[in-house]
């Protein structure tokens, strides 16, 4: 609603903004105030303050517009449509046209064309509420009601409104040099980018440098220790298949002497006779002195046989462990091969890389001061369109 100051207008206030009503049968509606909220206008929460029950209101209020009282408790929640800032030309806008290069420019054009067109939508939107109480008052006028009066308000309002639209074309004005600017300050910011991850991936190969030197030596050192583990176990699988092959001859040795042990037992038991009977005449040829070596080793050679069996087992089983870890180290060392390789050659190709880099961040960088210098006549344009004529304050 709007109040004229007392004295100069009739104190009756004039209600010129819009309600919204919603009514739910779970509480408040929280549909339209969420929206009202993400529009971040100030707003004044009069539930709970003015009264009491929810009247499931919401009053959006004009550009300008005072609220009394009443309206306070009639409606739960008043969104206020405050003047947005006019943003500086001088010390923000300028930022557009000339800033330092930036990976990201936040200084964006476009940034501050919504600025400026948020305050332009700003005074157009209070236009058209005071031309709703030009309108008001013309008829008063053209019906002879409170004619001195309504010929002052109407007035009033058209200066308001004449502020208005001057601040509204002031804005636009702006707004077409800022679009004038827009493709040069647009392609700026891009060469900006450029020339900022330029320095920055000068910076990063740099310090890359000593740290491919640092890689370059482990790898080397790596490369010394899987060789000298495949070569241990190469070592280890030798003297391991030649100790199976011990063992095998071993075995082939045991196994015959316990066949021969074996054919001397059973032809003792088969012809010679007991010691110290009619046909024994001596000890070695008698049962049982002549068949104990016999029967011992063949124990004996046995027992051998079982433990030489289970230790080529243990050599194959170990065997095999080798061979899986040379094959797994084989595939290693090739690996750290191929890095080797790739470190030594980024190691000596890196002082060129750097080189080049900063032959191009010089170039862009000439580039970019050129296209500031480019866009001192559009600003100038600006600064100028802007300074000459100002903004209106349009008063309450």
């Amino acid at each position: 609603m709007k109040l004229l100051p007392i004295g100069r207008f009739s104190s009756k206030p004039v209600f010129s903004g819009y309600t919204v009503e919603d009514s739910t049968p779970y509480g408040y509606p929280r549909t339209h105030l969420d929206a009202a909220l993400r529009t971040n206008k100030r707003y004044e929460k009069t539930l709970g303050t003015f009264h009491d029950d929810a009247k499931n209101k919401i009053y959006y209020a004009d550009p300008l517009e005072s609220i009394d009282d009443g309206l306070r408790e009639k409606v739960d929640y008043i969104f206020y449509d405050d003047e947005p800032a006019f943003p500086d030309i001088n010390n923000e806008v300028s930022k557009a046209y000339f800033n330092e290069p930036k990976p990201y420019s936040t200084w964006k054009i476009d940034t501050y064309k919504k600025s400026i067109d948020d305050y332009k939508q700003y005074f157009y939107r209070m236009e058209m509420a005071d031309s709703k109480f030009v309108g008001l008052y013309t008829d008063k006028l053209y019906n002879n009601v409170d004619v001195n009066d309504s010929k002052e308000k109407i007035d009033y309002y058209n200066a308001r409104i004449a502020d208005s639209k001057y601040n509204q074309e002031t804005a636009a004005g702006c707004i077409g040099f800022l679009e004038e600017a827009s493709g040069k300050i647009d392609y700026k910011n891009n060469v900006g980018i450029k020339v900022a991850s330029l320095s920055y991936e000068i910076k990063q190969r740099s310090e890359e440098l000593p740290k491919a030197e640092k890689e370059l030596e482990q790898r080397m050192q790596l490369e010394n220790i899987l060789s000298k583990r495949l070569n241990n176990l190469e070592k280890r699988k030798k003297a391991y298949l030649e100790q199976l092959q011990l063992v095998k001859e071993a075995q082939a040795e045991t196994l015959s002497g316990i066949n021969a042990t074996q054919e001397a037992l059973n032809y003792n038991k088969e012809y010679l006779p007991k010691f110290g009977s009619f046909f024994s005449y001596t000890d070695f040829l008698a049962l049982p002195l002549a068949e104990e070596g016999y029967k011992n080793a063949n124990l004996r050679l046995k027992i051998d046989s079982g433990k030489e069996e289970k230790e080529q087992t243990f050599i194959n089983s170990q065997l095999e462990d080798i061979k899986k870890s040379i094959e797994k180290y084989t595939v290693q060392k090739a690996e750290n091969k191929v890095f080797l390789k790739k470190i030594t050659d980024y190691k000596e190709q890196l002082p060129k890389i750097i080189a080049d880099l900063k032959t191009e961040l010089n170039q862009k960088s000439e580039e970019y001061k050129k296209l500031q210098a480019e866009l001192i006549p559009y600003f100038d344009k600006l600064k100028n369109y802007f300074y000459s004529r100002g903004l209106r304050q349009v008063k309450y």
